[in-house]
């Protein structure tokens, strides 16, 4: 029983109240806007602890998901609460608060971008609990664009062969997460690590083959192989005759032409007498 004569700071008195056997007053924390004497507290049950909110976070491979950092994978995120007094209301929301959905089965997210995950749960007495997670997918975007140029200014095609210096370069870009490194190899050489847009020129004889590779920050990787053919060296040309020194009504004569690098044209050979 409370007694009755109470009143609060407005002035209005409260008559008394019989606690039945067992009854339950629950309270937001241990405040109230209006507070009484009770002569006796058996029976009488105040809730002041929030919720406990568990939350676990994999990747698609089934690993665990460190909060805050890029995956390439969908991330799926479960959770659970409990709460002595029970729960009123448990939701999410993936905007950081600005619109709210009811939990009730793991959230799964694969779309590209970066997700401010809040979960909160409220129990009968009133106590909430938030819990926030940053989420961050990003599984494509990634872009190679190569620009390749002969020494006079004029395309060069990957594959070709030239007899004038070639300088190549690229272009890197990445979806949401943006890049990590971009590197290039010369020949099965070390990675080396590129300035994306910088200009390589190879002026060596023979054949090269320039690997660009970008990562971005979720870790999806992608390369551009660019074959570069350069032969500055001329022809040889060989030949002999079966002559003599005296007059003869005919003459013939071997001719071998040679190119170690490039090749002939055949359509090139000429001959004059």
């Amino acid at each position: 029983m409370i007694e009755e004569g109470i009143s609060d700071s407005s002035g209005i008195e409260v008559g008394a109240i019989i606690l039945p056997e067992l009854a339950c007053i629950l309270a937001n924390g241990m405040d109230a806007s209006l507070q009484l004497p009770v002569s006796d507290t058996s029976g009488i049950m105040i809730d002041g602890i929030s919720p406990t909110i568990d939350i676990g976070m994999k990747t698609a491979d089934g690993q665990t998901y460190v909060d805050d950092t890029w995956s390439n994978q969908e991330v799926t995120v479960t959770a659970s609460v409990y709460d002595d007094s029970g729960i009123s209301s448990f939701v999410y929301s993936l905007d950081g608060g600005v619109t709210w959905s009811p939990y009730d089965s793991p959230i799964k997210l694969k779309e590209d971008g970066s997700y401010s995950l809040v979960l909160k749960a409220m129990d009968i007495a009133g106590n909430e609990t938030t819990v926030q997670r940053t989420v961050k997918v990003s599984s494509s975007g990634l872009k190679l664009t190569p620009t390749l140029e002969l020494a006079d200014g004029s395309p060069y095609t990957s594959g070709d062969w030239t007899n004038l210096s070639v300088t190549a370069s690229v272009n890197a870009k990445t979806g949401v997460s943006g890049i990590d490194q971009i590197t290039y190899t010369l020949n099965g050489g070390a990675p080396q690590a590129y300035q994306n847009g910088d200009p390589i020129t190879i002026s060596a004889e023979g054949e090269h083959m320039l690997v660009f590779a970008v990562t971005d920050k979720a870790g999806n990787t992608l390369d551009s192989s660019i074959a570069i053919h350069i032969d500055k060296s001329e022809p040889t040309v060989t030949f002999g005759t079966n002559g003599t020194e005296r007059g003869s009504a005919s003459a013939r004569t071997a001719v071998n032409v040679f190119d170690d690098a490039s090749g002939l044209d055949p359509t090139s050979l000429r001959y004059s007498w």
